[in-house]
């Protein structure tokens, strides 16, 4: 059963659909300082990451975002050059990859029968570098240098032949 109405009283409005979503800009720029992805700023605010995407796409909220972000990246910078100016190796190592195109140069030496077998290999990472080094198994690396040499040679041999 309803309840009554009474006389005079305005009749109670009804809303459609859900309640508006309630995102504080504010709150909005110190997470996109921090980095966070549209999935967690959905999830901070209680809302579905399409909401987030929507308001994105406004330009007073991308610029929010944006703003956001860039004062994030340069809090980075800011601590990584601190760390760097404080003595940290792998700082200057990153920062020096980063920002002067150096490389980390892997240099392995082989012994196969008879002869040294060098390999140099530039890496644009340690994790390339490392990964590379476990590509191939030392054996297989001096079988393909013995198969080279034969092959310059045969060639050394046809070139002599035909002048």
């Amino acid at each position: 059963m309803s309840p009554p109405i009474k006389k005079g009283a305005k009749p109670l409005k009804t809303t459609r659909g859900r309640p508006r979503a309630e995102v504080d800009l504010e709150q909005l720029e110190r997470l996109c300082e921090l980095q966070c992805t549209q999935a967690e700023i959905a999830s901070f605010f209680r809302v579905s990451v399409s909401t987030i995407k929507r308001l994105a796409a406004t330009p007073a909220v991308r610029n929010i975002i944006d703003h956001g972000a860039d004062l994030g990246r340069i809090s980075i910078r800011r601590r990584q050059f601190k760390l760097l100016r404080e003595g940290s190796v792998t700082m200057a190592i990153w920062l020096g990859k980063q920002y002067l195109g150096q490389r980390d140069h892997l240099e392995h030496t082989l012994e196969t029968p008879g002869d040294l077998l060098l390999i140099e290999a530039e890496a644009a990472d340690r994790e390339q570098a490392l990964l590379l080094s476990e590509l191939f198994e030392p054996a297989e690396i001096a079988a393909a240098y013995g198969r080279l040499q034969e092959l310059e040679l045969r060639g050394v041999a046809l070139a002599r032949s035909d002048g």
